[in-house]
């Protein structure tokens, strides 16, 4: 499915229903039907709603009050992502492919620029900056991505606040979850699974804003 093809069957609504996503649900469900909604995106500032069909947008659209403040999708042409190391360790044991491949599922990617240090221009920092054409939208780009214990930031213009540890509406810092660094289950701390085999089944972790973690087995 291409961008544009996207775009021609997705609103954002930007009205305010309250801080529960049930509530935005609620709302929408009294003017189509839930079969009719194919996704729903976090954006800056509202949600976008991808629709089964054209012809489900055209109906939803028709039946909404007037005052719903809503806008159709743009499709972003190509977004600039800049890619960070944080924390753990191994960051340079993890080569550009490895990165383009775990981002190329979110769209095409093309190789760029590796930063280095203003005062020191022949030393590199670590971070990378890509060009990434997304298949749909922009909020759909991870804002980290975990390989074993080498974890990196993703930065991009009009990015969602999301905490790496636990993909949260928050800063990390202000984090209540207890998650494993090892295989990125919820629940527990690596150290304690020392000894079992827990973990030991899973390599390399991906994360994405949607709370979803891929795990890929050894």
């Amino acid at each position: 499915m291409t961008a544009n093809e996207i775009e021609k069957r997705s609103l954002i609504i930007r009205e305010d229903f309250g801080k529960k996503r049930e509530d935005l649900f609620n709302n929408i469900f009294r003017f189509t039907d839930i079969d009719q909604i194919k996704a729903a995106y976090p954006v800056s500032g509202g949600t976008e709603i991808v629709f089964v069909s054209q012809q489900g947008l055209k109906k939803f659209l028709s039946n909404i009050p007037h005052q719903w403040k809503v806008e159709h999708s743009e499709t972003v042409k190509s977004v600039l992502v800049t890619v960070v190391p944080r924390v753990g360790d191994g960051h340079a044991q993890i080569s550009d492919a490895t990165i383009i491949a775990a981002l190329s599922q979110y769209g095409e990617v093309e190789e760029g620029l590796r930063k280095t240090y203003r005062s020191f221009p022949t030393i590199e920092t670590g971070a990378k900056v890509l060009k990434i054409k997304p298949k749909g939208s922009v909020s759909q780009i991870p804002t980290s991505l975990y390989f074993g214990k080498s974890i990196f930031g993703v930065v991009y213009q009009g990015q969602e606040q999301s905490c790496h540890r636990c993909g949260g509406a928050h800063k990390v810092t202000d984090c209540k979850s207890v998650v494993c660094f090892k295989c990125r289950r919820m629940g527990h701390k690596c150290l304690a699974v020392v000894g079992t085999r827990l973990c030991a089944r899973y390599a390399l972790v991906q994360v994405i804003p949607s709370k979803i973690v891929q795990q890929s087995r050894l």
